[in-house]
């Protein structure tokens, strides 16, 4: 199969088994072909190659050392009809201590390409619909699902993911909605719920 590189802003990904026809389409750089057959090319030499696999035989280059996990301890009562933003009480990682987790939000210390995701569960009621979101600030809803809830018994899992520009200081919150009628809680599962990241990609 013949993989094309469309463009890479940065420079920062590792191509194997490109055609000769493929070009970097970096500015400066346009039409220099970038990668042959059977050949894997690094085009930023301070950049370890990292794989993670898009399709046979085509990788790219990530900066590992730049994410950050955490999660809530315990189950969160969430009022109805209302968006309430969910306060991490615990890191599960801080790669390289590159993030602060404060005021219920995580930080970002340097600007760049982020990828954001959070997974919930809420407590089994039929009733109502349930929801989750991301901001930026307090204010900026940068994505946002809801969906009935799960009939009978069975809890209600959500999980959001987003790709954003943050500048340097910039807050991330979670945010949990539902509409039963009554409080209802998060649950609190290890490695399930409350749970998000963030990943600096660029």
């Amino acid at each position: 199969m013949d993989v094309t590189l469309n463009w890479d802003a940065d420079g920062n990904v590792s191509t194997t088994g490109m055609t000769a026809a493929t070009t970097d389409r970096r500015p400066g750089n346009e039409g220099r072909l970038i990668g042959a057959v059977g050949a894997q090319q690094s085009m930023d030499a301070h950049y370890q190659p990292v794989p993670y696999a898009l399709a046979a035989g085509t990788f790219i280059n990530a900066a590992p050392d730049q994410g950050v996990g955490v999660y809530v301890n315990a189950a969160l009562s969430i009022n109805n009809a209302t968006w309430a933003t969910l306060s991490p009480t615990t890191e599960r990682w801080d790669a390289a201590a590159d993030y602060w987790v404060s005021s219920s939000a995580l930080i970002a210390k340097s600007a760049g390409l982020y990828l954001i995701v959070g997974n919930i569960s809420f407590a089994a009621n039929v009733t109502g619909t349930r929801g989750i979101r991301i901001t930026v600030n307090g204010s900026a809803v940068i994505a946002q699902k809801t969906q009935n809830a799960v009939g009978g018994t069975d809890t209600t899992e959500m999980n959001i993911a987003t790709l954003y520009l943050l500048a340097t200081n910039d807050a991330v919150r979670i945010q949990a909605y539902q509409s039963s009628g009554g409080a209802l809680n998060v649950l609190s599962t290890a490695n399930i719920s409350p749970e998000w990241r963030m990943v600096r990609l660029q």
